[in-house]
């Protein structure tokens, strides 16, 4: 038995009756659309007879010809969403006036932390240098005794017996 190449017969019957079919590229938002309207043409129906029965887009009113209430309703319509999006905006104001009133106080206690900071690592660095010019001090102080006592020399620092 053969295997691979070319078969007669296989593969997915065409859905189209009009023939052979081309990849196109089309706008993924109009391909439903067209899509219908190319079914409609493959099952022979007229263009013309499309267009004008077509249910794809509904007829497009021009304002002079819809109704003096429509258009007062459609403009009730666009000041209620013109106010809606104020009041939303508003609200965001106010959020933003929050969140910026949280970040200065957010500042200033940095601003206050790394004062206590430096102020800190100063009082530290002076308490190390005392400490170290004591620590000189006594170093030099028990030198100095120990020495005396080597050559046999009294202390006179040290209280008599």
């Amino acid at each position: 038995m053969a295997r691979g190449g070319a078969r007669t017969g296989a593969g997915r019957k065409a859905t189209w009756g009009s023939g052979a079919t081309k990849t196109v590229k089309l706008p993924i938002a109009l391909l439903p659309d067209l899509l219908a309207y190319a079914r409609r043409l493959d099952a022979g129906e007229k263009p013309l007879d499309i267009v004008t029965k077509s249910t794809l887009a509904p007829p497009v009113a021009t304002p002079e010809a819809q109704p003096a209430q429509d258009q007062s309703t459609v403009l009730f319509r666009l000041v209620e969403e013109k106010r809606d999006l104020e009041k939303r905006v508003a609200q965001l104001k106010g959020e933003l006036e929050q969140v910026r009133g949280k970040l200065e106080k957010e500042e200033a206690r940095t601003a206050h932390l790394r004062y206590q900071i430096t102020d800190a690592g100063s009082v530290l660095k002076s308490a190390l240098k005392e400490r170290r010019d004591g620590l000189r001090t006594s170093i030099t102080a028990s030198a100095v005794k120990s020495a005396l006592s080597a050559l046999g020399i009294p202390d006179k620092t040290d209280p008599p017996d």
